[in-house]
């Protein structure tokens, strides 16, 4: 996932990227990640 898109003012892509990292901290760095 790119800054550019991170900055992008977009609620719903914010939320998908928080719930991301939240799958990464509670599964480990393992974890696949969804568009990555």
């Amino acid at each position: 996932m790119t800054r550019s898109r991170s900055k992008c003012p977009d609620k719903a892509m914010d939320g998908e990227f928080k719930l991301n990292m939240n799958s990464r901290l509670t599964l480990g760095p393992a974890a696949p990640l969804p568009g990555a």
